[in-house]
């Protein structure tokens, strides 16, 4: 299982792409246009 943390919350990956996909298709629904194409790559700095 892998989990993520932001901001001292954490999320199964899965249910974060779960959601991404959600809320994608309800911006497509409602014909607003994502501000960058999906790339798949999920850029963060970990602090050390």
């Amino acid at each position: 299982m892998s989990i993520m943390s932001v901001d001292g919350h954490k999320a199964k990956i899965e249910e974060f792409k779960n959601s991404l996909e959600v809320f994608l298709e309800v911006r497509k629904e409602k014909g607003i246009q994502p501000y960058k194409e999906y790339s798949g790559k999920f850029n963060f700095t970990r602090k050390t």
